[in-house]
């Protein structure tokens, strides 16, 4: 169903959609521009194009299609696949295609690199004629790769599954893979097409079958059992006159096997790195607590709440790139031509705290009983003596470098729950637009807490951050006129 379009821009280019939620049998396609705004009034489907992508990413890393809560999505749930089959009809079927454009690098497969590092490929090969094959070498070239997949409900084991896979590479090579409900997979690639199956979910060119020639032709099936392939078509290559007669079988299998993969499970992990690449903030993004302390590890989960920003900031260990956002965040929040909230980020050293909240917790119990019904010069002098007695643990204690919000009015840091709820509503947001790390921002309202002139320089950070790279998506879900009407502009 996805078909290329006329643009040349890389990243995730469109989605098409069939039986999935609201959309019905009429596949419904969504060009994605860099920026793509959706807006409309409640429920009217806004967050189906998100839950799609999230969905496909959770199929490629492993994850069954009958899921509920979605990885990445927060608080957002699909119900299985009954629930977001349209209409609850466990007799259609779901198809989501996905368009994407390849970057200069094209697929996975680069057919003179393999030669040139095939040692078992050389022994066949005349080391003067190695130079003269240019086999398949346009797939390094390639520029669009479409993905649909196909998800079912099989009555009899009461479990979706993803049904089959179609990959096509700039309109030109298709590879169909089919599963039964046992998850055993079969492959049908060809090129040309040559064979049609009776129970392919995909409509297949008649050109495809009649068409012959000098071109690559494949014929494989993948059976259940491990390793069992079987690959037909002598003339896969017309590379005869540059091997020996021993060789030839083995390296006709070889590549075979080497361009089989590059169409389908390399140009399937440019679509999961890229999805792997995407980070979804919800309305509503959390107050971090008093010295916050950073999870280990990057768990993109916690960008649904906006924690993950705090996280990079309270890490006591930062890589460059992580410094150097923070630096452009903390200018984008300060200036007075940007957001101007009237913060900065500043690195302050601190100490740890887990053991001196305990300290103070039985201090200020032994404060209370100890100065019950003393005046307030009594209890000051206890306070004193309390904090002479810390005062030594705080200077032997593990001391962490984090960022702080530092008041630029008041010249003091303070925590992000002792100021307004704007400020830490707006933050991840920024953070996220701009690290460029993100391919893929989803973004639900980030108008909510935030003042209207804040909206309006929070689109020119979108833009800006445009020109990170060229093959970001930011999905922006909202309902702020402000917002939209700059955008527009």
């Amino acid at each position: 169903m996805p078909k290329k379009t006329k643009r040349e821009r890389k990243g995730i280019r469109a989605i098409t959609l069939q039986n999935f939620k609201g959309i019905g049998e009429e596949p419904g396609r969504i060009e994605l521009a860099p920026l793509t705004l959706l807006f409309g009034p409640n429920a009217a489907g806004k967050s189906t194009i998100l839950q799609a992508l999230l969905l496909v990413r959770h199929l490629l890393n492993g994850g069954d299609p009958n899921v509920d809560k979605l990885p990445l999505g927060g608080d957002m749930r699909l119900g299985g696949f009954e629930n977001y089959v349209h209409k609850h009809d466990l007799d259609r079927t779901v198809t989501i295609g996905i368009e994407l454009g390849l970057n200069s690098d094209g697929l996975a497969f680069e057919f003179d690199e393999f030669l040139r590092h095939s040692t078992q490929i050389r022994t066949h090969f005349g080391e003067k004629r190695l130079s003269e094959i240019d086999v398949f070498a346009g797939l390094g070239d390639a520029e669009c790769a479409c993905f649909e997949f196909q998800i079912r409900w099989w009555e009899d084991q009461s479990k979706a599954h993803v049904f089959g896979a179609k990959i096509t590479v700039d309109d030109t090579s298709s590879a169909y893979i089919v599963t039964t409900p046992d998850g055993a997979p079969s492959v049908n690639t060809k090129f040309p097409y040559q064979e049609r199956r009776d129970d392919s979910p995909f409509d297949v060119p008649e050109w495809w079958e009649a068409t012959s020639g000098d071109h690559a032709q494949i014929l494989v099936w993948l059976t259940s059992q491990a390793g069992q392939t079987i690959l037909q078509g002598e003339q896969l290559l017309s590379i005869h006159d540059f091997m020996d007669p021993e060789g030839e079988e083995f390296v006709v299998d070889l590549i075979a096997c080497n361009i089989l993969s590059c169409h389908t499970v390399g140009a399937l992990c440019i679509l999961r790195r890229a999805l792997d690449k995407l980070v979804h903030i919800g309305p509503l993004r959390a107050i971090p607590r008093r010295n916050h302390q950073a999870r280990i590890g990057n768990d993109l989960e916690r960008w649904a709440n906006g924690l993950a920003a705090w996280d990079i900031l309270s890490k006591d260990t930062r890589s460059d790139e992580e410094r150097s956002l923070i630096a452009r965040v903390s200018e984008w929040i300060s200036r007075s031509d940007r957001l101007d909230l009237g913060f900065e980020l500043r690195l302050q050293e601190t100490v740890v705290q887990e053991r001196f909240d305990i300290v103070g917790e039985v201090a200020e119990g032994v404060l209370g009983t100890a100065a019950k019904n003393k005046s307030a010069k009594e209890q000051a002098k206890f306070k004193q003596r309390i904090s002479e007695i810390i005062a030594p643990l705080t200077d032997t204690a593990k001391r962490t470098r984090r960022f702080r919000l530092f008041d630029q009015r008041h010249e003091t840091v303070v925590e992000p729950g002792e100021i307004g709820v704007g400020v830490s509503q707006v933050l991840p947001l920024v953070m996220a637009i701009l690290d460029p790390s993100h391919e893929v921002v989803s973004i639900e309202q980030p108008e909510l807490h935030i003042h209207p002139r804040i909206q309006v320089r929070l689109a020119d950070a979108y833009i800006e951050a445009l020109d990170d790279r060229e093959d970001r998506l930011f999905l922006i879900e909202t309902h702020s006129e402000h917002l939209i009407l700059r955008l527009l502009r």
